[in-house]
């Protein structure tokens, strides 16, 4: 198992990138190309990174304000949210994004945090 200092942020980041780079918005109600926002896209290609490293992650839905998924994660040094301003990539509110244009990710725009100390915290923060 990793630690927090361990992660493979550059994978996390071209992973952004990808879902980034791929986000074509229109006038149409798909909320993935139409007026919403990829919070959800990046993070759950992000989680698909962190699998391939052989970790326990899982996309999540916070509501502060507006809706935004970010990803947690267990390390070994305790339970992290692991994510991307959402300022950097899109503007906007509720449910109407736009993209930010011209953006380019890298290993510093990915966010750490540890949320608990606790290893076992991930089963109760992500149960349903």
């Amino acid at each position: 198992m990793l630690s927090a200092r361990e992660l493979p942020c550059d994978d996390l980041a071209d992973a952004a990138q990808a879902v980034y780079d791929c986000w074509s918005q229109d006038d149409s109600d798909d909320d993935d190309r139409g007026e919403g926002g990829i919070c959800d896209l990046i993070a759950e290609a992000m989680v698909k990174v962190l699998h391939r490293h052989g970790l326990d992650a899982e996309a999540m839905v916070a509501q502060h304000g507006d809706v935004h998924v970010f990803v947690l994660c267990r390390l070994r040094d305790g339970v992290h949210s692991i994510d991307v301003a959402p300022d950097l990539y899109e503007k906007g509110s509720g449910s109407t994004w736009r993209k930010v244009p011209g953006v380019q990710f890298d290993e510093e725009d990915i966010i750490i945090e540890l949320v608990d100390k606790d290893l076992d915290a991930f089963e109760e923060m992500t149960a349903e």
